[in-house]
């Protein structure tokens, strides 16, 4: 049996946190985008919400498409490749 489609894209963890508008200022984030970082950013950024519930989601454009369609009842797979690394692995869960 074949697949109605198959995605090969690129895994994205998305990290969702619930802050105020104080917090985006002071580390200099425009608020309604969606901002990638650097390693070093991105733990400047997360070290400052340790004490935030943090959130993550595996996600990425092709990801989320066969999610949908295999949601619908189609026939779907999908290939990335991951970090070796906690955000890697979650990704995989």
């Amino acid at each position: 049996m074949g697949l109605d489609v198959f995605g090969v894209g690129n895994a994205i963890m998305d990290i969702q946190v619930r802050t105020d508008d104080a917090f985006l200022s002071s580390m200099e984030i425009e608020k309604g985008i969606m901002t990638l970082t650097d390693d070093a950013r991105q733990k400047e950024i997360l070290d400052a919400l340790s004490d935030h519930k943090i959130n993550l989601c595996s996600g990425g454009s092709a990801a989320n498409t066969i999610v949908g369609i295999a949601d619908m009842g189609g026939s779907a797979a999908y290939a990335c490749k991951t970090g070796q690394d906690t955000f890697g692995e979650q990704y995989l869960d």
